[in-house]
């Protein structure tokens, strides 16, 4: 890796938290090779290279600091490469096609009305299963994939993003890029895994704690309002990893969102 921090490791003792500012005291620290599907039997050889996370006390925003000079090149060659499909199976095809029925059972009523934006979007299965069962205007946007890296043009009504917000290592600038691409009365349909009560048991230990998937970014329910507030909007959750982001209802989705909570 190309930090310095993995070429001559040091222990740091604290950071300042992305998304309240607060000092972050040292949560633990784990092996690059940590990965999400080591709860189903996926294990890496350890990499000798140590990824350390913070915990805010206010927020109780997770997060690690050592990708966050990586450009999209580093990601590639050390996150996104041929071997991701290892440690992320589903992200292909699986989520993106269920991620696509769940859209659709919802909005099939507004389907030739609303304009839609995969944000982070891969390889653009997600669009085409929606444009398949007759979403008239649907973008895919995903800096990472060639074909999708240009930034689209205009704003639009519905904003999916599916498992992005924990990849990213300036949540600040994504949750304020996202809000810029929503239209007035727009919604952001969004999942990422909010931490389990029990994290302070658990530590790194949580499955959902992967730096060899790129989940440097880890929310709570509050950290998550709060990144979101940021940029004007409100957000209600379904379950714990399911939410949506809004100013204001619009008719489109006044049937799943009522205040604090959402109903897909």
């Amino acid at each position: 890796m190309p930090r310095a921090r993995f070429e001559t490791p040091s222990t740091p003792e604290a950071a300042v938290c992305k998304c309240c500012g607060e000092a972050a005291k040292l949560f633990g620290v784990t092996d690059f090779s940590k990965n999400c599907s080591e709860r189903t039997g996926v294990f890496l050889p350890l990499s000798g290279i140590p990824i350390y996370y913070f915990r805010c006390p206010g927020c109780g925003f997770l997060f690690t600091t050592d990708f966050d000079d990586f450009g999209p090149e580093d990601f590639k060659r050390w996150i996104y490469n041929d071997d991701y499909i290892r440690v992320d199976p589903n992200w292909r095809d699986g989520r993106p096609r269920a991620t696509a029925a769940l859209v659709a059972k919802n909005f099939t009523a507004h389907r030739d009305v609303i304009s839609v934006l995969d944000y982070g979007s891969g390889s653009g299965v997600l669009a085409e299963a929606l444009q398949a069962v007759g979403f008239t205007n649907v973008v895919s946007y995903d800096p990472m994939v060639a074909a999708h890296a240009a930034r689209p043009r205009g704003r639009f009504d519905l904003i999916i993003c599916v498992e992005v917000l924990e990849h990213v290592t300036d949540p600040a600038r994504v949750f304020a890029d996202i809000a810029a691409l929503r239209s007035d009365g727009g919604i952001v349909f969004h999942t990422t895994l909010l931490q389990l009560s029990e994290i302070e048991t658990e530590k790194l230990n949580w499955w959902y704690v992967g730096p060899r998937n790129g989940h440097v970014s880890i929310h709570t329910a509050k950290s998550l309002a709060l990144s979101w507030a940021k940029v004007g909007l409100k957000v209600a959750s379904a379950r714990q990893d399911l939410h949506i982001a809004y100013a204001d209802v619009p008719d489109f989705a006044a049937h799943i969102i009522k205040p604090g909570t959402a109903a897909p």
